[in-house]
């Protein structure tokens, strides 16, 4: 009986083991499964959400840090595809300093630069800002830069802006690799780039921003 008792034992923790390893099977599969789901952009904000500061590793904040001091800190965010290539933008907003880091995903995050963005052109698939946030130079009021997302860095495609006794009153210029190029100097071209690019733009208080640790934004 003793002997008989012994292999009924053994054989239950055996079907338990064999039963653990189904189960641990079962799981490792599923979340391989979940894993291969998941689009790899999403992993990789998700991991800056838990961190924001893990930005630094992709765009200097030095400047930031020293002009905002106890302010530097970005504490809300959205998504969106601006190119509409199927991998939405990472927009990292700070309600202190009133700046915006843009991060896209190309096999690797880009930072793609902080500004303070006032827009985002949907039909033209551009972001745009108004006025400069710190430093001289330019109305303001009249000023505006349209940016395209870029694998690299912000690609400035227009920057307009109606300076008082100025050339005409108008200033026009656009930026190719870097170098500055006079477009017009005509009032009705800076009106043309403001209809086109501007003046129907959505504003960026229509983008639903949330808290850095609710991941619903992601989706």
């Amino acid at each position: 009986m003793r002997k008989q008792k012994e292999i009924s034992v053994c054989g239950t923790i055996k079907g338990i083991l064999i039963l653990t390893v189904i189960f641990i099977s079962v799981v490792l599969l599923l979340q391989t499964q979940v894993n291969a789901a998941t689009p790899k952009w999403k992993t990789a904000y998700s991991n800056i959400l838990k961190n924001w500061r893990q930005v630094e590793r992709y765009q200097d904040m030095s400047y930031l840090k020293m002009y905002f001091g106890t302010d530097y800190k970005f504490n809300c965010y959205f998504t969106y595809d601006v190119d509409k290539n199927g991998t939405p933008e990472l927009f990292l907003h700070s309600t202190t300093m009133g700046l915006t880091e843009v991060m896209t995903y190309n096999k690797k995050i880009i930072s793609l630069g902080y500004y303070d963005i006032e827009k985002i052109n949907k039909k033209t698939k551009e972001i745009i800002v108004h006025g400069h946030w710190h430093g001289a130079g330019g109305s303001y009021e009249n000023e505006w830069n349209v940016y395209k997302v870029n694998k690299k860095p912000y690609a400035l495609k227009y920057s307009i802006d109606i300076i008082p006794n100025g050339v005409n009153g108008a200033h026009k210029v656009s930026v190719y690799n870097g170098k500055w190029k006079l477009l017009s100097t005509k009032k009705s071209y800076y009106n043309k780039i403001y209809k086109t690019h501007i003046k129907k733009a959505t504003p960026m208080n229509k983008f639903k921003k949330y808290k850095l640790t609710n991941r619903k934004g992601l989706k």
